[in-house]
């Protein structure tokens, strides 16, 4: 049987406009998606994160507290004084070490000496080295007394020490 030309044309035009709408209205959806996720998702507050971490740990978010931040011109302090934790988890102020990375590239803490890097590893949770991605923090909880000197193993000028009385 063989349909006229009219209706070859209606079910040509249909399917068509229906391939048109089957692509576009699910591309459509999923741009008008990802703006409106945009638009309720809230931008990451690293401040207030800093504070929660210290928070967390017992530290108040005061400078006095006992971290040390990384930033584009080394670590600051250079030279950190606290005192250990006698009894875990009474991890109040004292024995509380937090790093953080206020820079935007990652700090690899590494103990001292190196190359051998066999110094006392608590500074650096007990790892050969302690990486950190910009803008994180990890808190440690040291126990022992002792000097421990460190640096930043990707630039090897960057130094510092932690005295733990």
């Amino acid at each position: 049987m063989k349909l006229s030309k009219q209706l070859t044309t209606v079910t040509t035009l249909s399917k068509t406009l229906f391939a048109i709408l089957f692509i576009s209205l699910p591309l459509v959806g999923f741009l008008l998606g990802m703006e409106y996720q945009q638009k309720i998702t809230p931008p990451i507050d690293y401040e207030a994160m800093r504070e929660d971490v210290l928070f967390e740990f017992g530290i108040g978010a005061t400078p006095h507290n006992n971290y040390i931040a990384y930033t584009s011109n080394g670590f600051e302090p250079n030279v950190k004084t606290f005192k250990a934790v006698t009894t875990y988890p009474n991890s109040t102020e004292s024995g509380i070490l937090v790093w953080e990375n206020n820079s935007d590239e990652v700090v690899e803490i590494a103990v001292d000496p190196h190359p051998h890097h066999n110094g006392n590893r608590a500074i650096t949770n007990g790892e050969f080295s302690l990486i950190l991605e910009p803008n994180t923090a990890q808190a440690l909880t040291i126990t022992k007394t002792g000097t421990y000197t460190y640096h930043n193993e990707r630039n090897l000028s960057q130094t510092g020490t932690v005295v733990v009385e």
